[in-house]
């Protein structure tokens, strides 16, 4: 077996440093910041000018990245469907992000009568200035895809300007 130089046990070491003492910290930093609800990861129920809400919950906790989108009337369910890895991201933690400017998490952006509201799935694995939003319209009785849209969480906080 070929002997090791000292410069690869050095980078190996360092490599090792860094995934064992820095990734923990900011996963934890992290999963600290959504327990708490600190900023817009606490987002997960919204009202509707017409009455109708949206919720977001996680179906189980035994499963950590299925969650439940739910609209309902009231207390009558309209429509509920569970997301786990739609639309090329991992459903670990979702929430709401203002569409307009002015914190609208609502506003018909097609003009064709229909609300669009922004749903930002988060896997823990990026860092939370680059984000997809992903832009449903909300139908009578149900909610449709419409769009993903890049943007940055903290520096434009609103998917459209």
């Amino acid at each position: 077996m070929p002997a090791r130089s000292p410069g690869f046990i050095l980078s190996l070491s360092s490599v090792l440093a860094v995934l064992f003492l820095f990734l923990p910290g900011q996963a934890l930093a992290e999963r600290t910041w959504v327990k708490r609800g600190w900023g817009q990861m606490a987002n997960q129920h919204l009202e509707l000018p017409d009455g109708r809400s949206i919720t977001i919950k996680l179906r189980s906790r035994k499963v950590m990245n299925v969650q439940a989108i739910i609209l309902k009337q009231g207390r009558k369910l309209l429509w509920r469907r569970y997301f786990s890895g739609d639309y090329g991201a991992l459903w670990l933690y979702v929430f709401f992000v203002p569409i307009k400017r002015n914190n609208q998490y609502w506003y018909d952006v097609n003009g064709d009568g229909d609300l669009e509201v922004a749903i930002v799935p988060y896997d823990g694995g990026r860092f939370l200035h680059f984000v997809t939003a992903i832009i449903f319209s909300v139908k009578p009785n149900y909610l449709e895809y419409v769009t993903s849209k890049k943007f940055r969480l903290f520096q434009g906080r609103y998917v459209y300007p």
